[in-house]
């Protein structure tokens, strides 16, 4: 890599990882409008102002840019949802922050709801950022709240955990297709009305108790 005297990234190093990352970012904007399979090289060249040729120095193939945007988003998921994540946290206030941090990555990434979408249908699918790792995080996180008789154990974590990932991915693709203007509903408000429901529904007399009233999100 080269650097400068001061021990510095070269201004033309920063370029090319500028102009890698563009690739990335406007590959995934192409892929949920699209899909991976709907996107050309051409296109992708096309719609960030560049040869294909400089598209090939950054990535030899469209595959290589498929990884690519599937490692970006990871990263990008580790650090905004997962950093200090408590997987033997027996505190319902840990739940409700890993909700919410999954449900605001989700809001400022909404391209990757779509392209997760999309792969469903197409021979080349984008997997979730989270890892089956995360998976067995959140739910060992579950398991441990219900052991705890927190949140009600008539439902299995791998359940819960599914039904959360489908009404998260489910507004983010959906919302505008049935946001017809007829009632507005803000994210916010819908992840308010599903945190109201989600807690309701699973929490238990134990958790009742403790709170003293019913369960309200202002």
């Amino acid at each position: 890599m080269a650097v400068n005297r001061d021990g510095n990234k070269s201004a033309r190093v920063l370029q090319g990882e500028q102009t890698r990352r563009a690739i990335i970012e406007n590959a995934a904007e192409l892929y949920s409008q699209f899909g991976y399979n709907g996107v050309t090289q051409r296109q992708l060249a096309d719609a960030l102002g560049i040869t294909k040729t400089l598209l090939y120095h950054h990535f030899d193939s469209k595959e290589a840019i498929h990884r690519a945007v599937q490692q970006y988003y990871r990263e990008l998921y580790r650090t905004e949802v997962l950093e200090n994540f408590e997987i033997k946290s027996t505190k319902i206030s840990q739940m409700i922050d890993i909700l919410e941090r999954r449900f605001s990555f989700y809001r400022e990434h909404p391209e990757m709801a779509r392209m997760i979408m999309w792969g469903f249908l197409e021979d080349s699918p984008l997997e979730p950022p989270s890892t089956p790792e995360t998976w067995n995080h959140a739910e060992e996180l579950i398991k441990n709240l219900q052991k705890a008789d927190l949140l009600n154990k008539s439902v299995s974590p791998r359940q819960i955990r599914l039904m959360i990932s489908s009404i998260f991915f489910g507004w983010f693709v959906m919302k505008d297709f049935y946001m017809d203007g007829s009632e507005e509903l803000s994210d916010s408000e819908y992840y308010k009305s599903f945190l109201s429901v989600f807690l309701n529904g699973f929490c238990t007399e134990k958790l009742r108790s403790m709170l003293k009233r019913p369960l309200t999100i202002d």
